[in-house]
């Protein structure tokens, strides 16, 4: 009767660590479940968010009428042979000390009475391949030399505003925590993870350029 009432005690133990591991095989499922209803609502917030974005497009490229992309286009093609610099100061040899490598320069604006604030200078190449490879190189100028010098692309207004809504929303999701930059691809900006490594081209520029021309 003894050894019956034993055997029994033991199956009972037995079952009750049954029991157990099943009670914790379901917490564990139930975590797994509850992390899977939140991947869930993350990837249709997302969503969400990624149809707003498409419906802005939409709204944007329904607004542009086949002309203005005619002209817009038009516009960058005209745009892609020249660079902008900012910072240099005015002088009158501006052009004199460029017209090894450039085909046209001219200032942008009008020139302040107090020269306080340079006008942007707008070099024309006689290609976009010499353009490039000035962007390219940009980083090499010995910043000694040129404190204040700034290149860019000869952006239409139009480029300039999408780029600006690209720097805006990048802001916005750094602030909520995304590690993230900008890389522009053939000058368009595309977000891009923060941990992508961006190759530097050494792209040597064509020194075949005939000599500067002088435009009012």
């Amino acid at each position: 009767m003894e050894s019956r009432l034993d055997l029994i005690t033991t199956q009972l133990s037995g079952l009750v660590t049954s029991i157990n591991d099943i009670r914790t095989m379901l917490v564990l499922q139930n975590d797994k479940i509850d992390l899977c209803i939140a991947k869930i609502n993350t990837m249709e917030t997302k969503n969400i968010d990624m149809h707003s974005k498409i419906s802005e497009l939409e709204r944007q490229v329904q607004s542009i009428s086949t002309k203005d992309l005619y002209s817009e286009f038009r516009n960058r093609f005209e745009r892609e042979n020249n660079v902008i610099m900012y910072g240099i100061e005015e002088s009158l040899d501006t052009e004199g000390a460029v017209k090894d490598i450039l085909n046209k320069v001219y200032r942008l604006g009008q020139l302040q009475n107090n020269n306080s604030v340079p006008r942007p200078l707008k070099i024309e190449f006689q290609t976009k391949e010499i353009a490039l490879s000035v962007l390219r190189n940009k980083l090499k100028l010995p910043k000694s030399k040129y404190p204040n010098l700034k290149i860019s692309n000869d952006y239409t207004p139009r480029q300039k505003e999408e780029i600006s809504s690209v720097f805006k929303e990048l802001e916005e999701r750094k602030a909520k925590g995304e590690n993230l930059k900008i890389k522009f691809f053939n000058g368009q900006p595309q977000i891009i993870s923060g941990t992508t490594k961006i190759r530097r081209e050494d792209f040597s520029p064509n020194q075949n350029i005939p000599k500067i021309t002088r435009t009012e």
